[in-house]
């Protein structure tokens, strides 16, 4: 009954750090590594993503369906910083 007791304790104490943490250190650098991208960099990357979701597409399990939708919110993510850094290249080649 005692072991049981302070494994309660301490799993409850394990959930409270890991939500104080949570919300003490945000993770930021996704959205900074994509900003400091370039064109070629994000095309590639984009090219990637819609490769996974083709692969994932074609499958037949539920967790492929989720893969496939991932990719495609991922894609999403990286189609305005594109168009920003395409439109940067150009006013900088003229």
């Amino acid at each position: 009954m005692m072991k049981m007791i302070q494994m309660d304790l301490l799993i409850r104490q394990m959930r409270m750090i890991s939500l104080v943490n949570n919300k003490t250190k945000p993770f930021m650098g996704y959205k900074n590594k994509i900003n400091n991208m370039n064109k070629q960099e994000l095309y590639v990357e984009l090219k990637k993503l819609w490769e996974s979701f083709e692969v994932n597409h074609n499958k037949t399990t539920k967790k492929s369906d989720a893969d496939a939708r991932k990719a495609l919110g991922e894609i999403k993510k990286l189609i305005t910083p594109y168009r920003a850094a395409s439109t940067a290249e150009g006013k900088s080649s003229k």
